[in-house]
């Protein structure tokens, strides 16, 4: 869980500024699979949720509805793709290797999250990277872990939801190497 080491506070007439120092585990997983495998497992065990997308909009009319359409998008590793961030435009820079990068949750928990404190939508949804490893043929999946940046806000019930999520996003990683 989140450790928090420091905290500082500090003013002036525009606003009061309020830094928080924590650890942070970071995950990686090494998988001797192929990156392009690796992604396209990902993206068939998530399904993407967009919920700004005019073309394939989330079909609900009440919130029940809409509870209802997320949990089986969400079926069954819990978690939804909000968005994706493809970093080919960095291998055009230079870059060797290729990475996208995840937002990757569920709405339904990030309500229950937030109902309970705003900020921590900060990490709500978390990031999922995925990164081809040429050396050994494969691929690292990254991500740091929720239980950790959940529990960084001194809240029992987000720390608890963090370490559900952290067991979560290891299981659904477990199935893609």
């Amino acid at each position: 869980m989140g450790t928090e080491t420091e905290s500082i506070s500090h003013g002036n007439a525009l606003g009061i500024f309020s830094e928080r120092i924590f650890t942070v585990r970071r995950v990686s997983v090494h998988s001797s699979s192929p990156y392009e495998e690796v992604v396209e497992k990902l993206e068939a065990a998530v399904h993407f949720l967009d919920p700004n997308n005019k073309e394939r909009p989330v079909e609900a009319s009440t919130g029940k509805e809409l509870r209802s359409a997320i949990e089986q998008l969400a079926q069954p590793s819990g978690f939804v793709l909000l968005a994706k961030i493809d970093h080919s435009l960095l291998e055009r820079l230079g870059r060797e290797g290729r990475s996208v990068q995840y937002a990757i949750g569920n709405p339904l928990v990030a309500a229950e999250l937030t109902s309970h404190d705003a900020a921590i939508g900060l990490y709500a949804p978390f990031r999922l990277a995925i990164l081809e490893d040429r050396a050994l043929s494969g691929a690292v999946m990254l991500f740091d872990d929720p239980a950790d940046l959940m529990g960084s806000f001194g809240n029992e019930h987000a720390a608890a939801i963090g370490a559900e999520l952290s067991i979560k996003i290891r299981e659904l990683i477990e199935s893609l190497i």
